[in-house]
């Protein structure tokens, strides 16, 4: 079972939720072995990330791991896509998943988001009418 939310996150209750937010770049991405939710598959991978520069919160290291769902079983909500090379602002909370490995972090409800070539970024918004908003960083 998936949970669903009502609406998605402002871009402030993002930041302010996540206890690590960061610009970096993505340097690997290694699977994980198949897990199993309930009834959905999902497979998950590691990201491995060189920070540039840490916006709000600490990591003890300049490289930091984010467990991501690479598909799902069944496609119900979006996961952030991460690939090699990807420069990404990313707000994170500490993994808390099974088997966690030290430094390892999962982007806060989502918010994983790529860097433009002039450093902007897209925050998908939801309300009345569809609008996204554009942040600089």
């Amino acid at each position: 079972m998936s949970t669903h939310y009502d609406r998605l996150p402002t871009l402030k209750e993002r930041v302010l939720g996540g206890k690590l937010v960061a610009v970096g770049v993505v340097q690997s991405i290694k699977p994980l072995p198949k897990s199993r939710i309930g009834e959905i598959d999902d497979e998950q991978a590691i990201a491995q990330i060189k920070l540039e520069k840490t916006l709000r919160g600490t990591s003890s290291q300049r490289e930091i791991n984010v467990r991501f769902v690479a598909s799902r079983g069944d496609n119900d909500r979006p996961s952030p896509a991460f690939v090699e090379g990807q420069r990404l602002v990313l707000m994170a909370v500490p993994d808390v998943g099974v088997e966690v490995r030290s430094n390892t972090f999962v982007a806060y409800l989502g918010s994983a988001f790529q860097l433009s070539p002039n450093g902007s970024f897209t925050v998908e918004s939801q309300s009345d009418s569809p609008k996204n908003d554009r942040v600089k960083t």
